[in-house]
């Protein structure tokens, strides 16, 4: 087996090139050497460029798919030669979800259909294709071309959410799943149908990433946003690498939160931040702090590199305003990347975000992701560290964390359910939010749904939800007293919004009870009311664990409304039930902390985001402060040879607390590690 490249390549570009049938001249004035020159000096060790755009036209000679009609040369594969020439690797950026007229004309079997049987639209004039047949019979082929045709090192496939955002309904896939495809958003069956769907297309891309490896050895496949957390299902083995480009109103919180599903797994990943502010139709630049804030925590959290630009196709040339720009971000890089080399990332709390609870979603295909972004900022912003798991990562991995959050899981799968309760049993500690999951497999109607597993591991019985939709808990004179932030004498009432899960206590001990929302005033006001018999906080032992339940979903409202009493609840819940965390950071919520491990040294680090005021999106960094005055707290009771900061190998002490060590590096900007050697 083969070494994955890709593992141990940092700096990335890619060039998007959407380019319709009506531009002229493809190519015309391109320079590829040029192009190939300033990749080369902007540091880039990859680039990702075009042999296929969402409009479903190729930039090469190909024999499967159709060139541009205006191509007018080998744009793909003059392109690769240079890149070669100058040593860097290039991954074939191939869009998968569209085909153009002409195409779709000889093969309407390729086509997306929609109910009443008519081809569904797609970019320009082109057609979306049918996840069921066109992959098998035109896909792979192409890919496999490329692959022969081109010293190609991998391939980056675009487009995979359209064959879940427009269900095709044609004969095919229909026979493929055996049964009628739901139409009606109520359909019981959309749960089935989904979970066939995620199945098939992780198995036709698994089977693509084998296919072009068997064609030229090493060469890698990734897909955009595959297996993330909108999907929360584990990726296809044969995968190479983990990436996707989020959109960027607070792209370093998003590098963070989806490299916590990704950087613990065993595929390399990254996140494609842009150069552009406003995303793939911009052309405005972002500043350079922001960029650098973005790959600090990238690197920090365990991932690789990959910023995106734009070429215009007929010159296919590079602004080289903008390569100054790549090229200082990448210097900022290369200053810390040894950091990154030979180690693993390290969390101390597993965040569970499951498939089944699109079951309450209708037609909708996504997992509503706002309580999993509400656990996760709430637990990085209290200085610990967090990763996401899914249900089919449970069982192998779950016992490498301390403790587990469950944040407004209605569903989840029996296996991921019986994976949770051995963890508990042996020590574990578990947080259970907004409600008793109710167990069931994929391919089970909701009505299969049981909660008892989970009844039993927090001591309650489930009895439905409230029908308000607002709850209050309130703090003062309870068992939860100290559930609010540390230092501060008041202890305010805490409205959440949203539906309140209704237990009852059976073995568990009531920390405080619910409080329901009084009568309206104050144009639409809802004060605190009457206090329930239900609780709203409780805790039970179950086994070696302790588990906390919260009636209220302070998740999702923590995300929503920015709720600051949600989110100390939440942070003050995930300490009780975890004695010992292997890191913290001691300091200003703005600055994130990452462990991770390699032989014979522990590397933290520590990544500040301080944004401009303005409050519309995307947020902007432009002139990070000197943060100083932040702590690490590291448990081991190992004494280490050295203790220095990065980057400068600045030489620090730490002060030995029992099993801690505690160190405060110097003040720095943006980014700083602490470097612990025990050999």
């Amino acid at each position: 087996m083969s070494t994955n490249w890709y593992k141990q390549t940092t700096r990335k570009i890619h060039f998007d090139m959407h380019t319709p049938e009506s531009v002229k001249n493809v190519g015309r004035d391109f320079n590829p050497q040029v192009l190939a020159r300033s990749v080369k000096e902007a540091r880039a060790e990859v680039v990702c460029f075009f042999s296929r755009c969402a409009y479903g036209w190729s930039y090469y000679p190909t024999e499967v798919g159709l060139p541009h009609p205006h191509l007018t040369r080998d744009v793909f594969g003059d392109e690769v030669k240079a890149m070669k020439a100058e040593g860097i690797r290039v991954l074939a950026y191939v869009a998968i979800d569209n085909i153009p007229t002409p195409l779709a004309g000889k093969h309407p079997e390729w086509c997306n259909h929609q109910p009443d049987g008519t081809p569904r639209t797609g970019h320009g004039s082109g057609t979306l294709v049918c996840p069921s047949q066109f992959p098998e019979e035109s896909l792979i082929p192409q890919l496999c071309e490329i692959a022969r045709l081109y010293e190609v090192d991998g391939f980056f496939l675009d487009g995979v959410y359209q064959y879940f955002n427009n269900v095709c309904y044609g004969e095919h896939c229909r026979q493929a799943f055996g049964r009628d495809i739901p139409r009606e958003p109520d359909d019981p069956n959309w749960r089935a149908f989904r979970h066939w769907q995620v199945q098939s297309i992780w198995a036709v891309l698994g089977k693509a990433a084998e296919a072009v490896a068997q064609v030229r050895p090493g060469c890698v496949l990734g897909v955009n946003w595959l297996a993330s957390t909108r999907w929360s299902v584990p990726p296809p083995e044969a995968i190479g690498y983990l990436t996707g480009d989020p959109p960027l109103h607070n792209c370093t919180f998003e590098t963070a939160y989806h490299l916590a599903a990704w950087a613990w797994r065993e595929q390399p990943a990254d996140l494609m931040t842009e150069r552009m502010l406003h995303h793939w139709q911009d052309f405005t630049c972002r500043t350079p702090e922001t960029i650098e804030t973005e790959f600090a925590t990238g690197l920090a959290a365990g991932g690789k590199l990959f910023i995106g630009d734009l070429l215009q196709p007929v010159e296919v040339s590079p602004d080289l305003e903008v390569m100054r720009l790549v090229r200082r971000c990448f210097d900022f890089a290369a200053q810390r990347e040894s950091l990154t080399k030979n180690v693993h990332s390290v969390s101390d709390i597993a965040i569970l975000s499951s498939p089944e609870t699109i079951r309450q979603r209708g037609a909708n295909w996504t997992v509503d992701e706002t309580p999993i972004r509400g656990t996760y900022l709430a637990l990085i912003e209290n200085g610990l560290t967090a990763d996401v798991l899914y249900d089919g990562d449970l069982e192998e991995n779950l016992s490498r964390y301390k403790a587990l959050v469950v944040p407004e899981q209605r569903f989840i799968s029996r296996k991921a359910a019986h994976a949770i309760q051995q963890f508990v049993e042996v020590g574990g500690g578990l947080v259970v939010i907004g409600a008793i999951p109710e167990c069931v497999a994929p391919t089970e109607p909701d009505s299969a749904a049981d909660a008892s597993i989970f009844e039993a591991i927090t001591g309650l019985a489930d009895e439905g939800e409230y029908p308000f939709n607002l709850g209050y808990l309130l703090l003062r004179g309870t068992s939860a007293e100290g559930f609010w932030r540390d230092g501060d004498d008041f202890r305010p009432a805490i409205p959440v919004s949203g539906k309140s899960a209704k237990v009852r206590a059976v073995k568990a001990e009531t920390l405080a009870p619910l409080t329901a929302p009084g009568q309206t005033y104050q144009i639409g006001a809802l004060p605190p009311g009457e206090t329930m018999d239900s609780p709203a906080l409780t805790l039970h032992h179950y086994g070696k664990g302790v588990v906390i339940f919260c009636a209220l979903p302070i998740a999702t409202d923590l995300w929503r409304r920015g709720n600051p009493g949600a989110k100390y609840v939440l942070q003050k819940m995930a300490r009780r039930v975890t004695p010992e965390f292997g890191v913290e950071r001691m300091g200003p919520s703005g600055v994130q902390v990452f462990r991770s491990e390699g032989t014979g040294k522990t590397v933290v680090h520590l990544v500040a985001y301080t944004a401009d005021r303005r409050t519309e999106r995307p947020q902007i960094v432009e002139s990070p402060p000197i943060i100083s005055g932040v702590k690490v707290k590291l448990l081991d009771s190992r004494n280490p040879i050295t203790i220095h900061v990065e980057p400068g190998k600045t030489m620090i002490q730490a002060k030995r607390d029992g099993r801690y060590l505690i160190v405060e590096p110097p003040p720095f900007v943006l980014h700083t590690a602490v470097v612990f050697d025990w050999k």
